[in-house]
């Protein structure tokens, strides 16, 4: 959330994403520029596709005494 959070306060206030980092290897390799927002989002989702991957069908299920 946070970096949703920050890349939409520098869409609003500054019209555009500021990139951090800008990644050049012995002037020859060149990494794309990314920032820290990007990354956190990256990671969240990250997290919350191992999260939903590693749970197992039985703890998804509702117990049988629990009615809606």
């Amino acid at each position: 959330m946070g970096g949703a959070l920050g890349n939409g306060i520098d869409r609003l206030w500054l019209g555009e994403v500021i990139d951090f980092l800008d990644v050049h290897w012995y002037h020859r390799y060149h990494w794309p520029a990314f920032n820290f927002a990007d990354s956190a989002i990256c990671l969240g989702v990250g997290c919350l596709l191992l999260d939903a991957l590693r749970r197992s069908p039985r703890r998804l299920e509702r117990p049988q005494d629990e009615r809606p």
